[in-house]
Parts: structure tokens; sequence; C-alpha cells
């Protein structure tokens, strides 16, 4: 089984120097997209004054981000949000928006999210294609692959994936996988992508998985 991680928020020294975190008097930070709380301790342990409003759409890594935050004493400085980052500010009551000194966004998925086999966000462990954010979305990436057009899913190859040689290519074979039998798993998924893609470069195969994993991610 894989072992899953917290994780390792990057660039945490310019994150905290950008935005001035130590010489804040006083103040709140917006981290959008909270995920495990990595920058958000940072940030509270650099400034004993600072507050938090951490946002995410994923609820189980809101709840490891606030028994984080709690197991360092610092939770009570931190509100948290289950939204999507673009609606932050209708999230914001008057005195946080008054005060707000700074805003993080670390997009993308995180390693929590990619070890947890059961979201089948990731091509390098076997589990249901689902790839939500949120288990409240209602469309499950299988749904996406298996119902949408064959137009739809090179559109979104070539928006999301930036995959535009060979989206076309790879949703024909992923067409031809759905009418045998439903790609319900993320290894189904990357035998009907290889299945298109199969050639000398082992490289260029790996890329045509990394891409579409990330553009269905992304839809």
């Amino acid at each position: 089984m894989v072992q899953r991680r917290l994780h390792p928020p990057a660039l945490v020294g310019e994150v905290l120097d950008f935005l001035r975190a130590r010489d804040l008097r006083e103040g709140v930070v917006c981290d959008l997209t909270l995920g495990t709380a990595g920058h958000a301790l940072a940030l509270l342990r650099a400034n004993p004054r600072l507050r938090i409003v951490g946002f995410d759409r994923d609820e189980e890594s809101l709840r490891v981000a606030q028994d984080r935050l709690a197991a360092e004493g610092v939770s009570d400085r931190c509100r948290f949000v289950h939204a999507a980052y673009r609606h932050f500010g209708a999230h914001l009551d008057n005195s946080e928006a008054s005060c707000v000194r700074g805003v993080l966004l670390d997009a993308g998925c995180s390693l929590w999210q990619l070890d947890d086999a059961g979201r089948g966000m990731s091509f390098r462990s076997d589990g249901p294609l689902d790839m939500r954010f949120s288990r409240s979305q209602d469309r499950t990436a299988a749904q996406l692959v298996n119902d949408s057009s064959e137009e739809a899913l090179v559109g979104l190859l070539r928006q999301y994936g930036e995959e535009s040689s060979r989206a076309r290519i790879i949703v024909r074979s992923l067409c031809r996988s759905r009418r045998r039998s439903p790609i319900r798993t993320s290894l189904d998924l990357v035998a009907a992508i290889n299945a298109a893609t199969t050639g000398p470069s082992r490289r260029s195969n790996e890329t045509a998985v990394t891409r579409t994993f990330a553009a269905l991610r992304s839809a």
C-alpha cells in the first residue's frame, strides 16, 4: 500500500518573504488552497499576530489541516472554509476583509490527494476513476471519459492537457476502449492511452498519460 504523505510546502521562505509575514503587526492572510496546511502552519509560526482564513474544496484536506493546526496549538488563529478559491471574497466578513494583508494560491493537487488510490488521480496506482477534489461534485472522471463525445474529449485534452498533435489519436483509443467495456479505474485509463501511443519512445508514452490525467483532473 502506498503511504500517504503530507504535502511539503513549496518555497516556504520565499512565501514568507513575499508576504512580509514576519513583519506584519497584525492582519489576515487568505490561503486559498489550504490543503494540509503546510504554508498556513509556516505563516502562523512565523508571526504570532497573524490570522489565516483557509479555503479548500477538499473536505478531507480541511479535516487534516484542522487536526494538524490544532496539534500545533495554532488552530484558534485559523478559520476554515469549505469553498472554491474563486469565491473567497464572498466568504470574508467585514472585519476580515478590512485586515487582509496577503493572499496565497498554490494551485494544483497535493501528494496527499495523489497518494489516495481511492481518488484515482494518479496513474501510479489503481483505483476508481474519480478525480473529484470535492466529493460534493456530481460528476466523476469516469463519467467524463465514458459519457463525453469524442469532440468534447479532444477539446478537453487540448485545452487542459496541452496535448495538441495526439489528442485525437488518444481520444479515439479511449472511445474504442469504452465501447468494449467502460473505463472505470485509473489503470483502465492508462491502458487505453497506451494502446494509442505505444511506440519506441517510452518517455513519449508517459507524457501522453501524464497530460491526459492532468487534463481530466482540471476538468
